[in-house]
């Protein structure tokens, strides 16, 4: 990238070898990058967040985030010059450093401890005004032996891409995981995921541990899905497992965190989606309100509030507690089985 002094790429390049990377660029043109089958997180593009022209260049913005299985990270961004950048994790100081006179920073905190974060990014300039980074990361730090996930959300804008760092050096004769390469919602408002797995093998799409869709992947290892509508605007887990044959057991699985959102009016007009292999007319999915419970959201979709725990089987990565929802929360409702 030519914005990158020759000094900073050397800071970058000696501190993150045999690091993952999630990558962000400014240009809304350029596609997220293959994932290689060599690192534990490969390069995403995708769009600067929008803004007042007079601030945008004092907002602090990511343009690189390295993260290994192991929690270890580098960062680096933009934001005005001589700014102090202060890194946040879940909302606590993490790190600082100061951008030069081109406003670009590069960072190494301590490692991340196991499980989700979220980076943000809060600059101080040298007048003691101070912009809060309209960005966020999602990252997810593994259990030994995971795969390290990275995921860019920016506000008003459709999530354009996540990309889960399931590359891995195979050896010869080793069957290659499923990986996701890509989830965003397209300008239409369709969901649509992709990645790639082992030639002809059976996968299945899983939203919040819920049952979604079953295709295959392609002679040369892609698969897609797209679903057209039903989604409720919120914080999705997306799942795909690789099954050995139709009702076998897993042979891999990759998840992601998801940020859905739907596009502005104007975009919609335009809509051109992408062809998926397997398309999903519709699913269910509801935002909880004030009042529900799991037993009135069962009697709604299903006309019985004894189906509830299909409710809460199906979305029990977000529900401590059968009895307690709040809010806010989005849940999808199973149709049907596998």
């Amino acid at each position: 990238m030519t914005f990158w002094r020759l000094s900073l790429w050397i800071v970058i390049t000696a501190l993150s070898v045999g690091l993952g990377v999630l990558m962000l660029s400014p240009s809304s043109d350029q596609k997220p990058e293959s994932a290689a089958l060599v690192s534990p997180q490969t390069p995403v593009k995708t769009d600067q967040p929008a803004g007042n022209k007079s601030e945008m260049g004092l907002t602090p913005s990511f343009d690189i985030v390295r993260l290994e299985p192991n929690g270890d990270l580098v960062v680096a961004g933009r934001a005005g010059a001589k700014a102090t950048v202060t890194l946040l994790m879940d909302g606590k100081e993490w790190d600082k450093a100061t951008t030069d006179e081109t406003g670009q920073f590069a960072m190494t905190p301590k490692s991340l401890s196991q499980g989700p974060h979220q980076l943000a990014l809060v600059a101080r300039m040298p007048d003691g005004k101070e912009y809060k980074s309209a960005q966020v990361v999602a990252l997810d730090v593994p259990a030994r032996g995971g795969q390290a996930v990275a995921a860019l959300i920016s506000p008003d804008q459709p999530a354009k891409s996540l990309l889960s760092g399931q590359g891995m050096a195979l050896v010869p004769g080793q069957r290659a995981p499923v990986v996701i390469t890509l989830v965003e919602t397209q300008p239409n408002g369709t969901f649509y995921a992709a990645g790639r797995a082992a030639s002809g093998a059976l996968v299945r799409l899983y939203l919040n541990d819920s049952f979604v869709a079953q295709g295959g992947t392609s002679p040369t290892g892609e698969w897609s899905f797209a679903i057209v509508k039903g989604l409720t605007q919120g914080q999705y887990r997306v799942r795909i497992d690789e099954l050995e044959g139709a009702g076998g057991k897993v042979m891999s699985r990759a998840e992601v965190p998801f940020d859905y959102s739907m596009p502005a009016a104007a975009e919609t007009a335009s809509a051109s989606p992408r062809a998926a292999a397997v398309e999903v007319a519709e699913v269910q999915s509801t935002t909880v309100k004030r009042g529900d419970n799991l037993w009135n959201i069962s009697s709604k979709f299903y006309g019985e509030g004894l189906r509830y725990t299909v409710i809460y089987q199906a979305n029990s990565g977000q529900i401590r507690d059968p009895n307690l929802i709040y809010p806010g929360q989005v849940f999808v409702v199973p149709k049907d089985k596998p």
